[in-house]
Formats: C-alpha cells, sequence, structure tokens
C-alpha cells in the first residue's frame, strides 16, 4: 500500500466527513420529507442549504444547491443568494473537484456576506475558497483566505469553524513542506477540540499529526496516533473510522504484516458500502486486490501469514478469505480490481486508476495473459503520466518562482517567425518585378538585411528553448509531432529544504540564487550533449540520447551529476545556508516527448522512465546521486556505487537503488 491516494488524504476527510453533520444531525430521509412539506419561503432556501451539504451522492448534493439558487433569486433574497452561492462552490470543490468553477460561484456569495455583514457565511465561504485553492496548489491564496476564515470564525465564536480553520491551515503548511507551522495549527486544533470535549475533533487532530510522523517515516509513531484516533471515532464518530482504518492498514502493509492489512481493509471497506461511499470503496477494493497479487506473486503461504501478523485470534477469519491456491487468489485479487476500476472511472479518480491498472498489469502477467498485461500496463502508465503531470504543476505553484518569460518568448517568436516567412514570401513576389530607381534597390536590401537579422534573433531563441530538430520542424509546418526514444537516461534534481532556504532570503535573493545554480546546471548539461527539459519550480529534469541517439546517455547523464553535485557543494561551502544542497536521481529507458500547448509552446518528455527518475530523486540523499538498477547495469563499469537495498517508491514498490561513489575510468 505505498500509494496513498489524494482523494484520501486524512485531512480532507476528516474536513468533509465533520463539516457534513456538524450544524444538521437531520438524517437524510427526514431532510427529504421536510421538504416535500416547506413552502416557497427563506426557511426552504435554508432547508436546501443544508440538503446540499448534507447528502453523500454528489448527484443529489449539485441538484439541492441549484434549487437553492433558483429560489434565493425568485425570493430576491440576499443572504439567500449568498447561501446559494456558497453552497454551489462547496458541491463544485468537495464534490465535483472543480476548483475553477467553484470559485466562480465563491467570490460572488463571500462579496454578498460582506455587503450584509454575515460574519457566519464570510468565515465558510473563506474556508472552501481556501480548499478550492489549495486543490489548484495555489497555495499562497489558501493561506490567505484560510486566515481570514480563522479570524472570522474566532470573531462569531464558532466552534466547529474554529476547528476546521486550524486544521485546513495546518494542512497547506504541510503540503508546502512547513511541518514546524503544519504541527502548530495541528496541535492547536486538537487541543481546540479537547478544550470542548469534541471527542470527534479530537480524533481528527490525532489524525492529522499521525500524518506528519508518517510523512516523515516515523511509522510506528504513526500507528499510535492513528490507534487512538480509530478508538475515539469507533465511540463517537463512525464517519471518519474508514479513513483511520485504511491509515492503519497501508501502515501494516508497509510493515509486512499483510493479514492485518487485510484485515483493517475488509472493515474499511464494510463501512465504506454501507454508507454509499463508493468512492472510499473503490479504494479499499483496488488495495484488497493488490494484497492478494502480492501474496500470488510471492506465493506466500498461509502459516507465514500466520508466523508474521500481530493479529490475534481474528487471523483465522482472514486467512479463510485467502485461497490456497495461486491462480485462486490472483482471481480473487483481480475481481476486487476490476470492480474498483468501473468505480474509479466513473468518479475520474486518475491517481486511483494508475494503481489499479499497474496491479491488473501485475495479476495478467501472472496469469500469462501478457497481452491484456501490456495493455493494463499502458493504461496505468497514461494514468500515472496524467498524475506527474499534475504533481509538477503543484510544485510550481507552490513556490511561484517558475518564469513563463521563456515560454510567452517563444510563442512570439514563433509568430514573429510566421511573419517573417510571410515578409520573405512578399519579397520575392516583388523580387519578380523590375524596381526603377535606387530607392527601390535600397528599400529592398534594408528589408532583406531586417528579415535576417530577426530571423537570426528568432533561430537563436528557439534553440535555447527546443533541440534543434524540434526547431526546424516548428518553423516548416508549424507544429511537431511526438516521438518515442527507447534508449535515454533521464536526471531529476531537487534542492533539500528549498522552503526553509527561500525563509532565510527576499524574493530577489531567491530568485537570484536559483538562476545562479540553474545556469551552471545548463552549462553542465551543455558539456554532456544533453537536452535540459524544463526546471519545475526548485526542481530541473534533463535528458541524454534525444533527439540524437547517444550509446553513452548513461555515462553522460551520471557524470554531469556528480559535476552538478561537486559545484553545489562548493557553493555550499561558499554560501551555507543561504544556498542549497541538492539530490540527485537518475534512471534509463524509453520516454516520449513531444510540444504541449496551443499558444505558450513547451517541448516536454513524458512516461514511466520520467516518473522512475523522479522516484530516485525523492528516495536520494542530500549532495547524492542515486540511479536505479537499470542505470547502475548500464555504467558499472565506469562508476564504483553503493547498493542500498531495494526501498520504497510511490507507486512503484520496491526498486533497487545504488549511490555513485566515485568514477573509474
Amino acid at each position: 500500500m505505498k500509494h496513498i491516494p489524494k482523494i484520501l488524504s486524512l485531512a480532507i476527510l476528516s474536513f468533509i466527513n465533520s463539516y457534513a453533520q456538524s450544524d444538521y444531525e437531520l438524517r437524510s430521509d427526514s431532510l427529504i420529507n421536510a421538504l416535500r412539506q416547506a413552502k416557497d419561503d427563506t426557511n426552504k432556501v435554508r432547508l436546501l442549504y443544508n440538503m446540499s451539504r448534507h447528502f453523500n451522492e454528489p448527484d443529489d448534493c449539485m441538484k439541492y444547491s441549484h434549487q437553492c439558487m433558483e429560489l434565493a433569486k425568485k425570493l430576491n433574497w440576499e443572504k439567500g443568494l449568498s447561501l446559494a452561492g456558497s453552497a454551489l462552490g462547496w458541491n463544485y470543490h468537495m464534490k465535483k473537484l472543480n476548483s475553477d468553477t467553484a470559485i466562480t460561484f465563491l467570490l460572488p456569495a463571500l462579496a454578498i456576506a460582506q455587503k450584509i455583514s454575515d460574519d457566519t457565511i464570510i468565515a465558510r465561504t473563506n474556508l472552501t475558497l481556501e480548499g478550492a485553492y489549495r486543490r489548484k496548489a495555489n497555495y499562497p491564496k489558501a493561506i490567505e483566505y484560510g486566515k481570514v476564515a480563522l479570524e472570522y470564525a474566532e470573531k462569531t465564536g464558532d466552534y466547529m469553524d474554529i476547528r476546521y480553520s486550524l486544521n485546513t491551515l495546518g494542512t497547506i503548511y504541510n503540503n508546502i513542506g512547513n511541518i514546524d507551522k503544519a504541527l502548530t495549527y495541528y496541535e492547536k486544533a486538537l487541543d481546540h477540540a479537547r478544550n470542548n470535549a469534541d471527542k470527534s475533533g479530537e480524533a481528527a487532530g490525532l489524525n492529522n499529526i499521525a500524518g506528519i510522523y508518517r510523512q516523515q517515516g516515523n511509522v510506528d509513531e504513526a500507528l499510535q496516533y492513528y490507534l487512538k484516533s480509530v478508538a475515539l471515532n469507533k465511540e463517537f464518530s463512525a464517519n471518519n473510522l474508514p479513513a483511520d482504518l485504511f491509515s492503519i492498514a497501508s501502515i501494516y502493509e508497509q510493515k509486512g504484516d499483510q493479514l492485518l492489512a487485510l484485515h483493517y481493509l475488509f472493515e474499511a471497506l464494510r463501512l465504506n458500502e454501507e454508507s454509499g461511499r463508493s468512492t472510499w470503496a473503490s479504494t479499499n477494493s483496488s488495495h484488497i486486490g493488490a494484497i492478494y497479487i502480492k501474496l500470488a506473486r510471492e506465493n506466500i503461504s498461509k502459516n507465514e501469514l500466520r508466523k508474521n501478523t500481530e493479529l490475534g485470534n481474528e487471523a483465522e477469519h482472514v486467512l479463510q478469505l485467502i485461497p490456497n491456491e495461486r491462480n485462486a487468489k490472483i482471481q480473487v485479487g483481480k475481481r476486487y480490481l476490476h470492480s474498483a476500476a468501473s468505480l474509479q472511472k466513473g468518479h475520474g479518480m486518475v491517481d486511483e486508476l494508475a494503481f489499479t491498472y499497474i496491479q491488473l498489469s501485475r495479476a495478467d502477467s501472472l496469469s500469462g495473459d501478457y497481452l491484456s498485461a501490456l495493455k493494463n500496463y499502458q493504461l496505468a502508465i497514461r494514468y500515472r503520466d496524467s498524475v506527474f503531470n499534475q504533481e509538477g504543476a503543484e510544485r510550481i505553484a507552490r513556490m511561484e518562482i517558475q518564469s513563463e518569460y521563456e515560454k510567452q518568448m517563444l510563442a512570439d517568436s514563433l509568430k514573429n517567425a510566421r511573419t517573417q516567412e510571410l515578409a520573405e514570401q512578399k519579397l520575392s513576389r516583388q523580387r519578380r518585378y523590375t524596381f526603377t530607381g535606387v530607392g527601390g534597390i535600397l528599400l529592398l536590401i534594408f528589408i532583406a538585411f531586417f528579415i535576417a537579422k530577426e530571423r537570426r534573433k528568432s533561430d537563436k531563441l528557439l534553440l535555447n528553448i527546443l533541440p534543434i530538430e524540434v526547431a526546424k520542424e516548428l518553423k516548416t509546418k508549424g507544429e511537431s509531432d511526438a516521438r518515442l526514444f527507447d534508449n535515454v537516461t533521464v536526471l531529476f534534481t531537487d534542492f533539500v529544504d528549498f522552503t526553509k532556504v527561500s525563509e532565510r532570503l527576499n524574493p530577489q535573493e531567491l530568485v537570484h540564487e536559483l538562476d545562479e545554480c540553474f545556469k551552471a546546471f545548463d552549462g553542465i548539461i551543455e558539456q554532456f550533449e544533453m537536452e535540459k527539459i524544463k526546471t519545475i519550480g526548485d526542481a530541473y529534469l534533463a535528458v541524454c540520447g534525444m533527439p540524437t541517439a547517444d550509446k553513452q546517455h548513461a555515462e553522460k547523464v551520471v557524470r554531469a551529476a556528480q559535476n552538478i553535485r561537486n559545484f553545489m557543494l562548493q557553493r555550499h561551502k561558499q554560501l551555507g545556508d543561504r544556498t542549497f544542497e541538492i539530490r540527485i536521481g537518475v534512471h534509463s529507458g524509453e520516454v516520449v516527448a513531444g510540444i504541449v500547448g496551443v499558444k505558450k509552446f513547451a517541448y516536454d518528455i513524458w512516461g514511466d522512465t520520467v516518473n522512475t527518475a523522479a522516484r530516485m530523486e525523492q528516495n536520494s540523499e542530500a549532495g547524492k546521486i542515486n540511479i536505479s538498477q537499470t542505470t547502475y547495469e548500464l555504467v558499472r563499469d565506469k562508476f564504483t556505487c553503493t547498493y542500498r537495498g531495494e526501498l520504497e517508491a510511490k507507486n512503484k514498490g520496491k526498486l533497487k537503488m545504488y549511490f555513485v561513489d566515485e568514477q573509474v575510468g
């Protein structure tokens, strides 16, 4: 259970579940009966508002939100319009996962709430705006709205709004890597819950703090917090219980106790199915299926499972659910995975689908159905690339320092190139006519000189941004076809504790330091005949072996990585904590490369090789170059390396990794 789905982020789960029932403890059927008897007045607007936030099914919630807005408009009731806009925004954000549409409803709702001075609606609308901007990874905006939400929540004294505001601010700071501030807000939320004797809120606080410990690799401490949260939720808040159970299952699976993992997953699945939470149930199913496939792949016997579990008498009950035969395990696993995929497609759960299809690919491979295995693997890569690109976008927005300058200049230069081509065509036509007089000849010379000068400028800019073959293709056709390169090596770098360093520098100093580092990297990769792909916030992505094949692609990338590492080590000696430490990841394989975008072109690469290189970087250490088994096999005669064993990599399971020590020859 290495893959932790974003839709099951525990802070978000606690937010959804608690908020859905905090203000109105009525059951769904009671609300529906009340609606049938209600007259078209302001009370019915309030009722529709409540129903739009109470139901689990997104379509029902959206239906009541729109009815709320229609009735508020009919009554011309300003507060109702604010409530309805807030409800629509909340549902588009929480149920439909559409932050942009959510914001279009929330901002007018906030303006009305401010006009009529309704502090409660102001607090809650700001809180939803915080969530919408957080989903867009616009963390500065999210923090801005989150702090306003907390201010107004404290002003109204609404306990639940204060609790949510503290927790969401903790989540934002956690997302941007400021663990100290995240813990500060989470602990305030926990104290707030305990002071108000709110056991459900206390459980949510324990859950969020557990997540911090887990991020830091302290799974035993995290497990204790999760177990305390489960104990409270069993007594006071069954809605939050499945999320806790899933987290505990993932930790036990990580620790190698498959029976305990299945025990908690089955319980989470049962609760989610009973409550109609099909999206969460699909996640439980996909991870249950993954464990069955793992048991089949590793041929783990029931005796081994008994030996490696902490589960007591209930172990036999879970064991009865596991077939003895390898093929039977595969078939059970596939049933859970197919069920999960069907639901995930319906809800657009891209990151979940990537995980589910890679498991189905493994299952088909074990069964000898290699055609289906390939098909499912390709689907997994497609969904995984989508997730990877989203993560990259989040990192860009997180730091807000990635300039669009080069992309805009490229678009402008392409536009100028087209203009120049038209001018040349016009000039050619003019040449077919006989000019009389020296003035006409001089004009022609001047135009030709200007065009040549502008073309040289455009060509230089294009070649600074794109490989020469791609630049030529763009100029000729106005577009570039995507291509597969099957033997390349990808380099991924990232700065360690970037957020902490950025807090010590003002924005100008920070951008200057990044610029100095990246300019040095540019020089190094040019020396080793590599192509720079892009910078992603504080990360740097480059590749060797494309667009021109290079048999030494792996060796050149490792040499470049050593030079980059040595540059940063020397710079750190000179500047201390006013610059960065770096970690580097390298992986070799195949990629697809091409241009994306219409107005702002960007040359990019996709594929599992890129994702694995990123995982190598994430599992590296400061001042280290972490390479995959594939790259190691290509450079083992040129460099001495230290085998690190098989380490967990997000979405990929265990991968063999090596630290590069020194060059041999």
